[in-house]
């Protein structure tokens, strides 16, 4: 009788087992998502960068007492671990908050200075007015920046460029029915993506900026097959892309990561003069390449991130494409 009042103890004892596992594994998807937001390198000692540490040691504390058997203190410590983790990342938020409010603002002023120009052209009213709203939104949201109030901000800034787009896409929807002008189209939503190049390295928004570019290369081929009416609508729809990018950015550019890219390009330019020797349309291609890394590097300078990304994928484009 024994051993059967006993017997339900072991399924009991791995159902717990698991939920400890479990637990610790949810941990750890939020320890894994804290590394990719915050920016600790070895010994800084800022509140975010502790708490973070302090997370990362409560974490492989609550695994080792979970290897050993002791479930009880391996749950409670890897609840320790979540809840310093996530003080982290809301310390971090808090300290970069103004920075990332700045750097939207300043992205939606540049997105509504490449957008105006098209839509008063167009003639088109309800895009005209839909452009004025987009510009009324934007001066709220420097507004409520000014005033101390970042969420609203933000809110109000996301909502300014969701304006502007919808112009721009009124403004151009008469190349749905002219396909003859689906290459101003596509040539405006190619100065769209280069502008934003900076949301490939903004957190979420990669995923979604990733796409506008896979549905803008798809439209570029129907154009060149000489669709332009399914050319126009990809071109359109990796515009939308872009607005869902825009929404999920969740950090400011970081100085490392146009290094990075101004790295990897300068090489990408060695290897092309070093090819192009013979041949006067690979020179040219090279040649306007470097115009556009010079111009990168002036923007690096002076601190202006995003449009020194927006410069060398400009670069790029020159590089593996003749002029247009």
């Amino acid at each position: 009788m024994a051993v059967l009042a006993t017997a339900p103890a072991r399924p009991a004892q791995a159902q717990v087992a698991a939920d400890v596992q479990s637990a610790i594994e949810i941990t750890q998807s939020v320890i894994d998502r804290a590394s990719g937001t915050l920016r600790c390198p070895p010994g800084d000692a800022g509140l975010a960068c502790t708490y973070y540490a302090q997370a990362i040691s409560l974490q492989a504390s609550a695994r080792a007492s979970y290897a050993s058997g002791f479930l009880r203190d391996a749950l409670a410590l890897t609840f320790r671990a979540r809840d310093r983790v996530y003080s982290a990342l809301r310390v971090g938020q808090d300290a970069t908050g103004g920075e990332f409010v700045r750097f939207s603002l300043e992205r939606t002023d540049a997105l509504l200075d490449r957008v105006a120009p098209p839509v008063r052209e167009s003639g088109v009213d309800q895009a005209h007015r839909l452009l004025d709203v987009a510009f009324d939104l934007e001066s709220r949201a420097h507004a409520a920046g000014d005033g101390g109030r970042p969420r609203l901000a933000l809110t109000i800034t996301f909502q300014a460029r969701d304006r502007a787009l919808a112009a721009l896409r009124l403004a151009d929807g008469a190349a749905l029915a002219s396909p003859e002008r689906a290459g101003a189209l596509l040539d405006r939503t190619d100065d769209l993506l280069r502008a934003e190049a900076w949301l490939a390295d903004a957190g979420a928004s990669a995923g979604p900026y990733s796409h506008a570019l896979e549905l803008e290369s798809r439209a570029r081929s129907r154009l060149a097959a000489g669709d332009g009416r399914r050319a126009a609508e990809l071109s359109l729809q990796a515009r939308d892309a872009l607005a869902k990018a825009f929404g999920k950015a969740d950090r400011p550019l970081g100085r490392a990561a146009v290094e990075r890219e101004l790295s990897e390009n300068a090489t990408a330019l060695e290897t092309a003069r070093a090819t192009a020797d013979g041949d006067a349309d690979a020179k040219d291609r090279v040649q306007r390449a470097e115009q556009h890394h010079h111009q990168a590097q002036e923007h690096f300078r002076e601190g202006h991130f995003a449009l020194a990304l927006s410069e060398l994928r400009a670069s790029r484009e020159a590089l593996n494409h003749p002029a247009r």
